[in-house]
């Protein structure tokens, strides 16, 4: 059967009317569900969704992929467990790359909530990177993904085909007209040359969202040349 990924910003803390209409519209078809594990944002969100889905029993079409042993999550008994691996001496950040990688290779399209940025513990910009890697590896695999994202506060959605469409999303955050309590935490972790210049936060949010999307289109591109010179060699 056709696979969807589901991935998003861990940061999320509910997922949109329109988002669960997606899942409901998977489920009705009969459609293969890949999430993850994360005991917080999208994953658990729509984990959640699923075992009620229909009235009370959890939908059976889904598989939770995991790097541990034991999975941070409840795995209901209908569902399927994997257990990714990944390299050999990878810990951390790289293991759940691998992990959101192997969902991406099986999945026939994507839905994801992109939540694009936040302020990190060290009080620095952060770019949720996860979710645009993602994007990025089904669209240049040629898997269509459907992007909620959250624009001036609330959510919006997009059905991407290629990564222009999903740099045509991005290119829409300079025009942002952020909320006051958003734009004083943009520009209290924005770098001292930005605040020099006068940037005002939109441009700074902007800016940091489309240098971390370009980074990750060369890093999965470059990725894909050199499979495919290994699947030849």
């Amino acid at each position: 059967m056709p696979s969807v990924f589901i991935s998003g910003s861990r940061s999320l803390a509910r997922l949109p009317e329109e988002f669960c209409r997606s899942l409901d519209r998977i489920c009705e078809q009969g459609f293969g569900v890949l999430v993850g594990d994360s005991e917080r944002g999208v994953d658990a969100l729509a984990l959640d969704y699923l075992r009620v889905w229909g009235g009370g029993s959890p939908y059976p079409h889904v598989t939770v992929f995991t790097v541990r042993s034991r999975p941070r999550v409840k795995v209901e008994g209908a569902w399927g467990l994997e257990v990714v691996p990944g390299e050999p001496g990878s810990t951390g950040r790289a293991l759940q790359t691998a992990k959101d990688r192997a969902m991406g290779e099986r999945a026939d399209w994507g839905l994801a909530y992109f939540n694009p940025i936040e302020i990190n513990r060290f009080g620095n910009l952060q770019v949720s990177s996860g979710t645009l890697r993602n994007a990025v590896q089904l669209l240049l695999a040629g898997h269509p993904v459907k992007l909620f994202y959250t624009y001036e506060e609330s959510a919006r959605a997009a059905d991407l085909s290629t990564i222009e469409d999903l740099e045509a999303v991005v290119e829409r955050y300079q025009a942002e007209r952020l909320g006051e309590e958003e734009r004083a935490a943009v520009l209290a972790g924005a770098t001292a040359r930005d605040r020099a210049a006068g940037k005002d936060a939109a441009q700074v949010k902007f800016e940091k969202i489309a240098a971390k999307l370009q980074a990750l289109i060369r890093d999965e591109q470059k990725r894909r040349t050199v499979q495919a010179t290994l699947d030849l060699g």
